[in-house]
């Protein structure tokens, strides 16, 4: 079976992470062949991996079109054609996975939805056409105009209506489209935004992490980083740590307030601009950070470096960073949001969202905390490497191939009158 994997990179950001698992699981699979064809941001050389070279510049122009005209990936038509015309006849299922971000234009929709197609939902993109995050916004029924979030979604220059999201419904049901969630928390908010419950499916994103460093003592692996020996090392993760969703302004409003700040530590994994590095520098005394990274070996070792892991996202589909904390040994201080509650797996300690005070208590109740035990830590690392295997998600996304090619066929054959 031929699968053309798509996501906007295939190297930055959760959804990369687990498109790419997916598509390497596959290609090791007996019968399974899989492309991946990727925007920007692409620093994987393979040759199942496909760019589209998609320049800043045109990323840009890209931005300022959608601005205008509301439509996405203007300057991509060429990119995409050649992209279907090398294929789209080759592939048996057409697997989605992040398809917005200025990136691909409406019409390849159009057409990619003709074959049998897995789209996996990383986040609300799909329900509100415009934000990958609306948390509690209620205008995504009606408009974007006005939006709650600003910073993150310019007014745009023409109006929107209920148009948009009925157009978008009716291309979806006439697709045979399956739909594939992290989740039963975002399966039940993608109901209410009317994706149809029997095409909605729940895979929870494998964990592709390695636990073997729970071998060695924490003091030594923070030797190895070049952390302080003594006092409480926390550490962020984030893509981009300026995303305002991920709440990082809250966990240094929650450091500002914690006394005797020379014994803690803040470790920060991610893209982070200028500007927030001097906000966080004039708040935490010690600092570290370490800039993107993607060795999931050396992430996992300031993980288990680190006395707990925060995690202030206002809202996720998921929260691979907890489990991959959980599993190198780490506590978790957490949002108190359904989906963390959802796959609540090792020691953890709730705040509600955007609390910093809920926050710098939960830190202080963590610090006082006995280490726990490494067997009990080895033991959960192998629960979740089960759990959350690679090879069962692979599995699960071939029976939901075979389900899509299925339902084309039989949709076909309904259109002929067989």
């Amino acid at each position: 079976m031929n699968i053309l994997t798509i996501n906007t990179s295939a190297s930055q950001g959760g959804a990369a992470l687990i498109a790419h698992v997916i598509h390497e699981a596959l290609n090791r699979k007996r019968g399974m062949c899989s492309v991946f064809v990727s925007g920007r941001n692409h620093r994987i050389y393979s040759s199942d991996v496909v760019s589209l070279g998609i320049s800043w510049a045109r990323f840009l122009i890209n931005v300022f079109c959608y601005r205008i005209y509301g439509a996405e990936g203007v300057l991509n038509q060429k990119a995409w054609r050649r992209i279907i015309v090398n294929y789209y006849s080759w592939a048996d299922v057409i697997h989605l996975h992040n398809v917005h971000g200025y990136y691909l234009p409406k019409n390849i929709l159009d057409k990619l939805l003709k074959k049998p197609v897995v789209w996996t939902l990383h986040d609300y993109w799909l329900g509100t056409r415009r934000c990958a995050v609306p948390r509690d916004c209620v205008e995504i029924e009606r408009k974007c105009m006005q939006c709650p979030y600003p910073h993150r979604y310019p007014s745009m220059s023409f109006r929107r209506n209920p148009s948009d999201k009925i157009n978008r419904q009716a291309l979806i049901l006439k697709s045979s489209a399956q739909f594939v969630v992290p989740s039963v928390t975002s399966r039940e908010k993608f109901i209410g935004m009317g994706i149809p419950d029997s095409r909605l499916h729940v895979i929870e994103n494998p964990l592709d992490f390695p636990n073997d460093t729970l071998q060695s003592g924490s003091y030594e692996v923070r030797g190895s980083l070049g952390l302080p020996p003594e006092g409480h090392v926390v550490i962020f993760i984030a893509n981009q740590v300026d995303d305002p969703n991920k709440g990082f302004a809250v966990l240094l409003d929650a450091l500002s307030q914690l006394p005797i700040q020379h014994q803690w530590t803040l470790v920060v994994i991610g893209k982070v601009s200028k500007k927030l590095k001097k906000i966080a520098l004039s708040k935490c005394l010690n600092i570290l950070f370490t800039g993107p990274i993607i060795d999931r070996r050396l992430i996992s070792q300031y993980l288990m470096a680190s006395n707990c892991l925060v995690n202030p996202s206002y809202s996720e589909t998921f929260g691979l960073v907890n489990l991959e904390a959980f599993a190198a040994g780490c506590s978790v201080v957490c949002s108190d949001i359904p989906v963390f509650r959802e796959f609540e797996c090792g020691v953890t300690r709730f705040f509600n969202p955007g609390d910093s005070k809920g926050l710098a208590l939960a830190l202080v109740g963590m610090y006082g905390l006995a280490v726990e035990a490494k067997d009990a830590q080895i033991a959960r690392a192998k629960y979740l490497s089960k759990r959350f295997s690679v090879e069962k998600a692979c599995s699960q996304y071939i029976n939901i191939y075979e389900g899509a090619l299925e339902n084309t066929k039989d949709k076909s054959n309904r259109y002929r009158g067989g």
